[in-house]
């Protein structure tokens, strides 16, 4: 072999080491991934449908009794709309939720929207929940003091400790159901806006976010209108 000769290559594998051709994944299934910490998606489904219809009759309760409540009070509302979340929608914010440690952290599985029909309402309804239910957390959604947008009061509630005493309320003992007070025209506008809010063209576009803008604004002026109007017809927020 010369100086510059390069050193002769082994005619076989590294002592200790496998062909090239003979490295590949481990046999078998690998493990399905995690939703959370511990659980799959699968398992995730499966607590979903277990709980399902205990979801279910507890979201009716709620709103049975916030029915009952409004008239015994005599206020006008439009409408109060139950809702259980979906499949997809609970899958969906377990993935958003790294910090969860159960499936039972997701507590707006049971909700209630309480239309409204003007925005002063949504004080009274607002006290009223709150002295016939046990809040556990309540905020105003809004958007910044310089901006139109989606307006809406937020209430998470458990049963007060009186009515989650009843026989019949003892499996709802530890449940919450999230309530969304707010009017007409913003149940009008969440419902639109929310068709639009995820699109691409909508975060970009500038024209597009103006006239978003322009409408949420005269969203926000209907309903000073309207409480105006309410108010000279009416003389107030509670039925007849």
């Amino acid at each position: 072999m010369t100086e510059n000769e390069p050193p002769p290559q082994p005619a076989g594998p590294i002592p200790g080491t496998l062909p090239a051709a003979e490295i590949r994944a481990p046999d078998g299934p690998q493990p399905p991934a995690e939703i959370i910490p511990g659980k799959t998606e699968d398992q995730a489904r499966a607590w979903y449908f277990e709980h399902h219809q205990l979801h279910k009759d507890f979201t009716e309760a709620i709103h049975k009794l916030i029915y009952q409540l409004l008239d015994e009070k005599r206020v006008l509302i439009v409408d109060v709309i139950p809702r259980v979340k979906k499949v997809d929608s609970f899958l969906g914010k377990l993935r958003r939720k790294p910090d969860y440690r159960s499936f039972a952290d997701c507590t707006d599985m049971c909700g209630c929207r309480i239309i409204c029909v003007t925005a002063a309402q949504i004080e009274e309804v607002r006290s009223l929940v709150e002295e016939q239910f046990a809040p556990t957390e309540q905020f105003w959604h809004e958007p910044e003091a310089d901006k139109f947008g989606y307006r809406s009061y937020h209430m998470m509630v458990k049963l007060n400790a009186a009515r989650a005493a009843h026989p019949e309320n003892l499996r709802f003992a530890i449940l919450k159901c999230e309530l969304q007070i707010r009017t007409a025209f913003q149940e009008a506008w969440s419902a639109l806006d929310h068709k639009v809010a995820y699109k691409p063209t909508a975060a970009t576009d500038p024209q597009i976010k103006r006239a978003i803008q322009r409408m949420a604004a005269l969203v926000e002026l209907a309903d000073k209108e309207w409480e105006e109007i309410y108010n000279k017809i009416w003389g107030g927020a509670h039925n007849d």
